[in-house]
């Protein structure tokens, strides 16, 4: 089973902070041709082929790709425990995702498969970048530097909301700096489901809305005392078993 959590909330120093072959399918069945298209919207910011399938205008595709921004960006506060940005900070870290999927995100729609006459599942293949591996350990660093600078009163702060959006901006730069440097993991699949419903609109699953969010950008998994428990019965139980054989 994974765990995941705040980073900083497991490191116990701050709160809770897609052309592609077809197989299946005969004709290009609608569900690939969506998928190509909101792929293409939420990774390129190119809503050319969504309004196109869709009739959407371009206000429509652009409300749909700031709301998978926002929601991307969401995970990022999440991870990291940030709970205040100014604008700056948070412009800076809209503008460091939309560079990323624009010039980092591999993938591609692999085949789907028709389920019903308004349903398909469809097979991607993302190569996930893994920048946020990349910084872990310059987080951690500058995480420990900001709690001490605070604790020994070397910085102050006017008040709270002035601590947080400094904390927030450190992130944001520590993560950045990393762009260049960081590399990419292991290509995966994944499958996700895309329906047309009786108004001709068609829709992803909430759950597929999120695996796509951290396909091309996961975040590390991170040990908590839960998981290292976990680990250490399953260790001791493959050793019993282990010394189970020999004595035998």
């Amino acid at each position: 089973m994974n765990h995941y959590c705040s980073r900083a909330a497991a490191l116990g120093l701050a709160a809770v902070l897609t052309a592609a072959s077809l197989t299946g399918c005969g004709a290009t069945p609608e569900g690939y041709t969506y998928t190509e298209a909101i792929l293409d919207l939420y990774y390129e910011n190119d809503p050319s082929a969504y309004m196109e399938m869709t009739g959407a205008t371009e206000e429509e595709a652009a409300k749909l790709y700031d709301s998978a921004m926002n929601r991307t960006m969401s995970y990022f506060k999440t991870y990291y425990s940030v709970t205040k940005w100014d604008d700056a900070t948070r412009d800076q870290c809209l503008a460091l995702y939309e560079r990323i999927y624009k010039e980092k995100a591999q993938y591609k729609v692999l085949s789907c498969t028709t389920g019903s006459s308004n349903q398909w599942t469809v097979t991607i293949e993302t190569t996930p970048f893994n920048l946020f591996t990349d910084a872990d350990e310059d987080y951690i660093t500058y995480l420990e530097g900001f709690r001490d600078d605070y604790e020994s009163g070397n910085v102050t702060y006017e008040d709270k909301d002035e601590y947080l959006m400094d904390y927030a901006d450190g992130v944001v730069d520590v993560v950045e700096e990393h762009f260049d440097t960081a590399d990419y993991g292991e290509a995966t699949t994944m499958t996700i489901t895309v329906t047309k419903n009786e108004d001709g609109t068609y829709e992803l699953e909430e759950n597929d809305k999120a695996f796509l969010d951290v396909a091309i950008l996961p975040y590390p998994e991170v040990e908590t005392e839960e998981t290292a428990d976990e680990e250490e019965s399953e260790t001791s139980s493959e050793t019993e078993a282990a010394e189970e054989e020999t004595a035998e």
